[in-house]
C-alpha cells in the first residue's frame, strides 16, 4: 500500500511538471514523457537505495524485547547440548543481565565460573550478577573477594574497579571508593564518555569526606613560605624621587 500511494503521488507530481511540455509541440512531447516516467520511478528507486524501507515493517512496541527473550532462551537450549561451552555461558549470562533476568543470569555465570574458575572476566561478570540478583546495594564477602582476585590477575578490568568503588562507597568507605575511581579514570583515559560520571562520583565522595575544606586547611598549614631579600642598585636608588619605605610593596 505504501509503495502504491508513493508512486501515485510521484506520478501526479510528474504530470503537473510534464503537462506544460506535453501541451506544446511534438519537439517537447518526448521530453515531457521522460519527466512523467522518470520522476515516480526515480523517486521509488532513490527511496529503496537511500531511504529506510525496513521502517515499513516496524513491529509493535515490546516485540523487540520479546525477540531478545526468545533468543536468550534459544541460546540456553543450545547450551544444554554443549554444557562446557564457556563463551556461550558467558554470553547467555550477559544477555540475561541486560534483560534484567538477574537470577537466571547468575545461574548461567555460575556455570561459566565452574568451567573456568580462574577466568578474571567470568569472575567480574559473576560478581555483578550476584549483586543484581541479591537486590542489595553492597557486595557479599564472596563477591568482593572474587572481584579482588580478578583484578589481581587483570588490573585493567574496568567494570571490576567500578564495582569495588561502588561497594566501598555504599559501605561508607569513601576514601577507598575514591582510590578505586581514581584508578578507573586512569584506565578510561581523558576522552572517555564515562569519565565525567566517574569524576562526579569522586567529587561526591570527597565532599562526604569533607576533603574540600580540609585539604585547603592542610595545604595552608603546610605552606611555610620562603624569605627573599630585594635590593636596588645605587644607580636605581639615586633615580628615585624619594627613598622607598621598608614596607614597600613589590609587584612581580
Amino acid at each position: 500500500m505504501f509503495w502504491l500511494i508513493s508512486i501515485t503521488l510521484l506520478a501526479a507530481a510528474g504530470l503537473m511538471l510534464a503537462w506544460p511540455l506535453l501541451a506544446r509541440g511534438s519537439q517537447w512531447r518526448a521530453f515531457g514523457l521522460a519527466v512523467l516516467l522518470t520522476l515516480p520511478l526515480g523517486g521509488a528507486l532513490l527511496y529503496r537505495e537511500a531511504g529506510t524501507p525496513n521502517a515499513l515493517d516496524l513491529q509493535p512496541a515490546g516485540t523487540e524485547s520479546a525477540d531478545f527473550d526468545a533468543l536468550a532462551d534459544d541460546l540456553r537450549n543450545r547450551l544444554s547440548e554443549r554444557p562446557e561451552d564457556l563463551e556461550g555461558w558467558l554470553l547467555l549470562g550477559r544477555s540475561l543481565k541486560s534483560l534484567q533476568r538477574f537470577a537466571e543470569a547468575r545461574e548461567a555465570l555460575e556455570t561459566a565460573y565452574r568451567i573456568a574458575p580462574e577466568n578474571p572476566l567470568v569472575m567480574v561478570e559473576l560478581a555483578e550478577a550476584r549483586l543484581f540478583a541479591s537486590g542489595q546495594q553492597t557486595l557479599g564477602d564472596d563477591s568482593r573477594d572474587l572481584l579482588q582476585a580478578a583484578l589481581a590477575q587483570d588490573p585493567g578490568l574496568q567494570k571490576g574497579v567500578w564495582l569495588l568503588g561502588i561497594d566501598a562507597a555504599q559501605r561508607g568507605d569513601d576514601a577507598t571508593a575514591v582510590e578505586y575511581w581514581q584508578r578507573l579514570l586512569e584506565l578510561l583515559g581523558p576522552d572517555s564518555e564515562v569519565a565525567p560520571a566517574v569524576r562526579e562520583q569522586i567529587s561526591l565522595a570527597r565532599t562526604r569526606l569533607g576533603e574540600t575544606a580540609e585539604a585547603a586547611s592542610v595545604e595552608a598549614s603546610a605552606w611555610a613560605g620562603i624569605e627573599v631579600t630585594v635590593g636596588l642598585s645605587d644607580t636605581a636608588a639615586a633615580a628615585l624621587p624619594a627613598p622607598l619605605p621598608d614596607a614597600a610593596v613589590l609587584f612581580v
